[in-house]
């Protein structure tokens, strides 16, 4: 399931109200404690993600090490539909 606040309006098939409702339910559980990761930096470390079914976000409070991005591949995420 790809839902991220940011991108995703509507699901679509339900009427608004239920799928405000249920993007909200999805959205919540996607954010509680327990499934987020703090990632605190240290001389060496290497972290990688999907962002094909990761929600990430970059908090600016601690300095980030010189890096270099990189960009896997993998097979292409397919909808439902």
């Amino acid at each position: 399931m790809f839902v991220n606040p940011l991108f995703t309006d509507k699901i679509d098939g339900l009427r608004r109200s239920e799928s405000d409702a249920l993007l909200s339910v999805i959205q919540n559980v996607a954010i509680q404690p327990e499934r987020l990761v703090r990632w605190h930096w240290t001389e060496g470390d290497v972290a990688f993600w999907d962002n094909r079914c990761t929600m990430h976000y970059a908090l600016l409070d601690s300095p980030v090490p010189a890096h270099e991005p990189v960009a896997l591949h993998g097979e292409c995420p397919v909808g439902v539909g």
